[in-house]
């Protein structure tokens, strides 16, 4: 197994290869007795998270060592690093990109606020990337599942998240929602804007209405996602990966007329029939790949792809449902 150690907040994160299917992870080992409880809390919430923007947990699992208690968390491996890699290599960013990057981080807030989960600590080190653009988001362990979307939460021991990317009313200890990841989010974006000449107005205003000091001011993640800017991202962002000739296409067309309850069903429905599609492309054209390290690379972007498959047919019913 190939290792490479990483230390961060969290605790040290260590990439494997599975020698079983040659696919890379990332499992991160918290050991510190304080952080042991916002551990489990991470894996317990990323385990109810099934989307193509959220980090996919596999398993975690407590470990005994001489006396002490680790929790591992064993996730999946994005292989193009963070937003905060990316910010460090260039701190100014088209338009066209810091879009694309909004629009998917919205529709993993959204399924997260939808499912009652508060992030409480979006910022540039927690949203990652592979290397065709698509995002995750990730550690959750400061995230906070509430009763419904109405609830306030407040806070009176400590702060949570990172301050400068930490809303007004969290900094105060005052009532918070779900609007807290909103002003975080903003903030995030922000700091890939430092020369807004680049920016279009109606960009410009979109950024800044995600941090109004009101939060009651801030749109949400479904009303970021309605934003005509978002929308024909949408639609490029289709184009671009050549929807009508893909896979997602061919798997939309199957499950298009079949009712689904939430999106949690209408992922799962997605999944079942690239498989199905999958299994059949898969006996017409059988290949061996002898050598490891390129079957690792291409075992990795196939599951990129399956996420790509499924985000793609999320937007196409976004928007004929919205149309």
């Amino acid at each position: 197994i190939d290792k490479i150690d990483n230390k961060g907040f969290s605790g040290k994160s260590i990439k494997v290869i599975s020698d079983k299917t040659n696919i890379c992870y990332i499992i991160k080992i918290i050991e510190e007795r304080k952080k042991l409880k916002y551990a489990i809390i991470e894996a317990l919430l990323l385990r109810k998270c099934k989307h193509p923007n959220i980090v996919n947990i596999k398993q975690f699992y407590k470990k005994r060592n001489n006396g002490n208690i680790s929790i591992n968390i064993v996730t999946e491996y994005a292989n193009d690093g963070d937003l905060h890699i990316k910010l460090k290599e260039k701190e100014c960013y088209d338009e066209e990109i810091l879009l694309f990057w909004l629009m998917q981080v919205c529709f993993g807030l959204s399924y997260l606020h939808k499912k009652h989960i508060l992030h409480r600590d979006i910022k540039p080190q927690n949203i990652f990337l592979n290397k065709n653009g698509l995002i995750k988001i990730g550690d959750l362990g400061f995230s906070k599942l509430i009763k419904n979307e109405k609830d306030e939460l407040t806070r009176k021991q400590t702060h949570l998240g990172t301050w400068k990317y930490m809303s007004p009313e969290m900094k105060e200890k005052k009532k918070y929602t779900s609007k807290t990841d909103i002003y975080s989010l903003g903030m995030t974006f922000i700091y890939f804007m430092k020369d807004g000449t680049n920016y279009s107005d109606s960009f410009n205003n979109l950024i800044n209405s995600l941090i109004e000091i009101d939060p009651s001011k801030r749109p949400s993640a479904d009303e970021i996602l309605n934003n005509p800017l978002i929308k024909d991202k949408m639609k490029r962002f289709l184009e671009v990966h050549n929807f009508e000739n893909s896979l997602a296409y061919k798997i939309f067309e199957k499950i298009k007329k079949q009712k689904v309850k939430d999106e949690d069903s209408f992922f799962k429905l997605v999944k079942n029939e690239r498989k199905k599609l999958c299994k059949v492309e898969n006996e017409n054209k059988e290949t061996e790949i002898e050598n490891k390290d390129k079957e690792t690379v291409i075992e990795n972007e196939k599951l990129v792809e399956k996420d790509l498959d499924i985000l793609m047919c999320y937007i196409n019913k976004r928007l004929l449902n919205e149309s």
